[in-house]
């Protein structure tokens, strides 16, 4: 999925996937400064409680989401999760 926030005519994109190599989920976060952030999770529990962290932090700042996320399907597991 990925998200877009905006902010005075700036925008964050926020991408989340799952890495089948590493199995792991994976959270980034790429600014308009060209900085980016990334966080890996090995439940999805955690990795849920991390999109939301992310959500209010963008929000907190000031940045507001914009539109619907957008679904892309490579990124999910090509195995069944437990």
């Amino acid at each position: 999925m990925v998200w877009f926030f905006t902010k005075n005519r700036e925008r964050v994109q926020m991408d989340t996937f799952y890495d089948n190599d590493a199995n792991e989920f994976v959270l980034r976060l790429f600014y308009p400064d060209g900085a980016q952030a990334v966080e890996r999770f090995t439940s999805l529990e955690q990795f849920r409680e991390g999109i939301k962290t992310a959500e209010r932090t963008l929000t907190a700042d000031r940045w507001a989401q914009e539109g619907r996320p957008v679904f892309i399907p490579e990124g999910f597991p090509k195995r069944r999760l437990n």
